[in-house]
C-alpha cells in the first residue's frame, strides 16, 4: 500500500482510537516502531503532545501515577516518549512470591509472621535488594502464570536471630504473573523452594475491571490540536 493510501486509511480512525492502539504496544514494539513503520507513524512517534497524553492515559490509577506525572511536567528535557517507554519497563519486575489464602484490600494494612526457610529468604532478599523495606508478591490464590495477585509494600519489619520475621505490609497494587520459576533456598536442604515471578504491575482500573473496559478508557485531549498534528503528518506522508 502506498504511504498516502495507508495514511488516508488510518486517519479514518478516531483520535482516541489511534492513541489507545499505540498505548497497548509493548516497550519493545514502541522502540522498533519508529524505525520500521510508515512515514506518518514515524512522525507520530516524534510528537511530544501525543506522547504526553499517552503518558496521562497509561499511568491513570497506577501506583506511581502522581510521582510520574510530576516528573513528566518538571522535566521537559526528557521526551515524553522516552518516559512512556521507561515507565512501561518499570511496570515489569522480578519479585519473590509469598503464598497463602487470604482476603486483602488495597491500602489496608496487614501483617505476617514469616518462619519457613523460603519466606525467611524472601524477606531477607527483599530488604537487601532495596536497601530497606521493598515490595514482594502476596499470592492469595493458586500461584500460576496469568493469575492476578497482590503487590505488598513492607512498611515495617523485625527479624529475629533465627531469621524469622514479623512484617507489616500494605497492599499497594495488583499484578499479573507473566513467568514463574522456583529457586532453591540458600544454606538449606530438603525444604520447599521459593517461587519467583516476572510480574506486570497493573493499574487499579485494569485489575478490577474487564480488559474491554480498560481499552475503552476515555482520554480528554485538546482534540482540535491533536487532529491538526495528525492531519499534518498524514499530508507529509503523501510526499
Amino acid at each position: 500500500m502506498e504511504p498516502s493510501m495507508e495514511a488516508g486509511h488510518m486517519f479514518r480512525l478516531e483520535t482516541e482510537s489511534v492513541l489507545n492502539i499505540l498505548s497497548f504496544l509493548t516497550a519493545e514494539e514502541l522502540e522498533l516502531g519508529p524505525s520500521l513503520a510508515s512515514s506518518w507513524l514515524k512522525g507520530l512517534c516524534r510528537d511530544n503532545l501525543i506522547w504526553k497524553n499517552l503518558c496521562v492515559l497509561d499511568w491513570k490509577q497506577r501506583r506511581k501515577e502522581q510521582e510520574w506525572l510530576k516528573f513528566l511536567n518538571e522535566n521537559a528535557d526528557i521526551s515524553p516518549r522516552k518516559q512512556f517507554i521507561s515507565r512501561r519497563k518499570e511496570n515489569i519486575m522480578t519479585l519473590p512470591i509469598f503464598s497463602m489464602s487470604n482476603f486483602l484490600m488495597l491500602n489496608q494494612p496487614t501483617g505476617l509472621f514469616l518462619f519457613e526457610p523460603r519466606y525467611r529468604w524472601l524477606i531477607q532478599r527483599t530488604i537487601e535488594e532495596n536497601n530497606g523495606p521493598g515490595i514482594f508478591v502476596y499470592a492469595t490464590s493458586s500461584v500460576a502464570v496469568g493469575t492476578q495477585q497482590w503487590l505488598v509494600q513492607v512498611t515495617d519489619y523485625n527479624i529475629s536471630a533465627d531469621g524469622s520475621a514479623n512484617v507489616s505490609l500494605l497492599p499497594v497494587a495488583k499484578c499479573q504473573l507473566r513467568e514463574l520459576w522456583a529457586e532453591e533456598v540458600p544454606n538449606y536442604e530438603n525444604v520447599p523452594d521459593l517461587y519467583v515471578g516476572l510480574v506486570e504491575e497493573l493499574p487499579f482500573t485494569r485489575a478490577i475491571g474487564s480488559e474491554s473496559e480498560h481499552r475503552n478508557r476515555v482520554l480528554f485531549l485538546n482534540n482540535d490540536e491533536v487532529v491538526r498534528i495528525l492531519n499534518q503528518q498524514s499530508e507529509e506522508a503523501a510526499y
